[in-house]
């Protein structure tokens, strides 16, 4: 095996040896994946761990764990967790190995495929699938693997396939016909966490969302195995797509929680506390779909702040929306907000 040119960098409480940019393309044949644009999406994991485990001891698997970012940063940030970091490349092995003794830790390290590793397991309490593309080749392995009352994390980054730009390959992998408009996103995350459920019931595990996310080349899904839980009468086709899941995408005191921690932890980035701030109001308003101006037939289109403040003043819930620049999120009626918009055009 070749060695692995690196760089040294900090991400979170933790160093991390990666391989040097200048030498090694952003690519799945990197020898150690590390992209610094998912330091967000590993701080999100912190935070939503840090919330929903407390205190309490847990065990966590990072399936691919590339360099051990996300296995070393919740280690690092969340003492009590008892962490097994994987990786079947033996690149990535080596270089996980260099940063657990750079950051003195104690991390189980395994060098396994994905599958051997999970059905030689007695499960966990959080699951991390985080692949480079699709999730879908192991999700049936992932579920039947996570504990009772477990937190699983969902990251797919096949995001031209769940927004429609290759709908054949949609239809074919998730079940499901994507939009190919300005809900591409939010239709691509529902298509997503239908296909997760659905893999879930396979094994009678009952998975439900607790965390989502569409955030620049990805999307993320953090589910909590329940009990009690009928998902499948919450899947339906909806306006011609899907079908997708309509129930709730985000638990709305979890995710506020998360943004006031995020607040106080000197190691959040100010992109993960914004986009927690703004995500936060959305949860609030438990939605299918939003409505967005560009997609408004105005002569002139008002501003997205006036927006929102006229439909508040007319006593409906408003917000952005995560999923679009311009998109507003709100219990008003299409009929009704059209009327409104109108108003300040």
């Amino acid at each position: 095996m070749a060695i692995v040119k690196t760089i040294q960098i900090s991400e979170g409480a933790v160093k991390l040896k990666i391989p040097d940019p200048k030498k090694y393309r952003l690519t799945a044949q990197s020898p150690a994946f590390y992209n610094t644009a998912m330091t967000s999406n590993r701080d999100i994991s912190i935070l939503l761990l840090k919330v929903f485990f407390g205190n309490r001891k847990f065990n966590a698997l990072d399936l691919l764990s590339a360099t051990g970012a996300r296995a070393l940063r919740i280690k690092k940030e969340i003492p009590q967790a008892v962490v097994l970091a994987n990786d079947a490349k033996k690149s990535a092995f080596a270089l996980i190995k260099q940063n657990v003794k750079l950051n003195k830790l104690k991390i189980k390290i395994t060098n396994d495929f994905a599958w051997d590793l999970l059905m030689g397991s007695k499960g966990f309490d959080y699951i991390d699938l985080d692949p480079f593309g699709t999730p879908v080749p192991f999700l049936d392995a992932v579920v039947q693997k996570l504990n009772p009352n477990g937190i699983l994390a969902i990251t797919a980054t096949d995001t031209t396939v769940l927004c429609g730009a290759e709908y054949k390959a949609c239809v074919r992998r998730y079940k499901a016909r994507p939009a190919r408009n300005y809900l591409m996103h939010e239709v691509g995350v529902r298509i997503l966490a239908k296909y997760v459920i659905e893999t879930g019931l396979k094994h009678k595990l009952f998975l439900k969302p607790i965390f989502s996310q569409s955030t620049r080349h990805y999307m993320r899904i953090y589910f909590k195995a329940v009990k009690d839980f009928q998902p499948t009468k919450q899947i339906k086709l909806w306006k011609g797509f899907g079908p997708i899941w309509l129930g709730r995408l985000w638990d709305a005191d979890l995710v506020e929680k998360m943004h006031e921690l995020s607040i106080k932890d000197k190691f959040i980035s100010d992109e993960t506390k914004n986009l927690l701030y703004k995500i936060a109001l959305e949860a609030k308003i438990p939605t299918v779909g939003f409505f967005d101006l560009t997609a408004m037939k105005l002569k002139q289109v008002p501003k997205l702040s006036d927006s929102i403040s006229k439909l508040q003043e007319k006593g409906y819930q408003s917000t952005r929306t995560h999923f679009s620049p311009t998109g507003i999120r709100t219990n008003a009626k299409e009929s009704e907000f059209d009327k409104i918009l109108r108003s300040l055009g």
